[in-house]
């Protein structure tokens, strides 16, 4: 399974501050659970925390060091 290895990812990303609190649960699951996957997009009207140029940024960063693709991030009106 996954799951732990999805919760420790989710958890980082709260650590780093990419994701807001909790790690288990909401946004940073969301792109944990994607980035772990290797699914391409996340979709999201939510541009405070993933739809966001510096969140999209903070991501790939985080990624880059773990050897991870992130999801592109995008609203629906950028598709």
């Amino acid at each position: 399974s996954d799951l732990p290895e999805i919760e420790q990812f989710a958890a980082l990303l709260v650590a780093e501050k990419v994701m807001p609190a909790p790690g288990l649960a909401g946004d940073a699951l969301h792109v944990a659970t994607a980035t772990i996957h290797r699914i391409q997009y996340i979709l999201s009207w939510n541009v405070k925390h993933l739809a966001n140029e510096n969140k999209r940024t903070h991501l790939a960063v985080i990624c880059m060091r773990l050897g991870l693709v992130p999801p592109i991030i995008v609203t629906p009106d950028m598709l």
